[in-house]
């Protein structure tokens, strides 16, 4: 599957697609695909489709790295990091005692920053923060915070910093085929 081909399936009309899935599946006789159970399926074959844009973009920059891929409309990275781009969103997070809430259309972090945008504050594994915290020569500050990921919950230390931005890649838009019961016919 090209990055062409991925790029064109975001974008197209979720009737067309319902519409091409029941006549394959009562072509092949496997029965009836309700619109709620498209729905979830949609839902996870569009986040199948983004994890799939960040392997290929790790991909190809990992080829570049080593000088083997093409320029212009042959930059592939480039090319998928634009797709990648769609979903490119950026967050003030207010934080109490150094803990604030994620934003509810997180995907991917990409970066976190002081709310200046002066300082990154460093992503580390919660088991590694005692380990931070045992030295005066490790330990966070407000020149080097560091954070981690709780399910909801952003944790930021040192507790003094007030506010966070975050830089990240947002869950795409639910697709949903919406339908109606009048005299039988789907509308989106």
């Amino acid at each position: 599957m090209t990055t062409y081909y991925k790029k064109e399936i975001m974008a197209i009309n979720i009737n067309k697609v319902y519409k091409s899935v029941l006549s394959i599946l009562n072509k092949e006789q496997r029965g009836y695909l309700t619109p709620y159970e498209y729905n979830n399926l949609a839902k996870q074959a569009q986040l199948e489709l983004l994890d799939n844009l960040f392997y290929e973009y790790n991909k190809f920059s990992n080829l570049e790295n080593v000088n083997r891929t093409n320029e212009s409309y042959g930059d592939l990275a480039t090319r998928i990091e634009e797709q990648i781009d769609e979903f490119y969103k950026s967050s003030s997070i207010s934080l109490s005692t150094g803990v604030g809430t994620l934003p509810t259309d997180l995907y991917k972090v990409i970066d976190v920053t002081t709310s200046n945008q002066n300082i990154e504050v460093e992503k580390i594994d919660k088991n590694r923060l005692p380990y931070l915290l045992s030295s005066n020569l490790t330990s966070p500050s407000v020149s080097f915070p560091i954070y981690y990921q709780r399910a909801t919950d952003l944790v930021v230390n040192p507790t003094s910093i007030s506010s966070v931005l975050m830089q990240y890649i947002k869950m795409p838009a639910e697709p949903r085929f919406g339908y109606t019961t009048k005299i039988g016919r789907a509308h989106v």
